[in-house]
């Protein structure tokens, strides 16, 4: 199973494993498999405050048509950060979670996300590229 590969895949570090997607890869892997996989496995987990179940909004929004959602708002005037495509309104979503602020009583209080800013340091930057390769597959 693709599960045991993963397993099976594990680079060991001192009786630690190496964080998702540390593993060599042989460049036949598809990009969105394993930025699920980032997803399912970061830490802190990004299931933990986001669904990709359509309007099952948790902690954070749900995942779910985030790419039809992000080219309705870089179209519009509600948009405060830098970004000027999907990809990189969703890269910087995950770095620099307080660019833009998401609607919503849950998400953010007095101008801060709740989001964690650790990502940027704790996934590799082909991680985070895997993340948002997943994330615009969500029409």
């Amino acid at each position: 199973s693709a599960v045991q590969q993963a397993d099976d895949a594990k680079i060991e570090r001192g009786g630690i494993a190496a964080p998702p997607g540390a593993r060599p890869l042989s460049g036949n892997e598809d990009p969105i498999a394993l930025g699920e996989r980032v997803f399912r496995t970061a830490t802190p987990a990004c299931t933990a405050c986001h669904s990709t179940a359509p309007g099952v909004n948790m902690a954070g929004p749900s995942l779910a048509g985030v790419k039809g959602r992000t080219e309705a708002l870089l179209g519009s005037s509600d948009y405060k950060g830098q970004a000027k495509d999907v990809a990189a309104y969703l890269h910087e979503s995950i770095v620099s979670p307080s660019a833009h602020l998401v609607p919503g009583p849950m998400y953010s209080a007095d101008g801060t996300s709740f989001m964690p800013t650790t990502y940027a340091k704790d996934l590799t930057a082909e991680q985070i590229d895997q993340l948002v390769a997943y994330l615009m597959s969500m029409k």
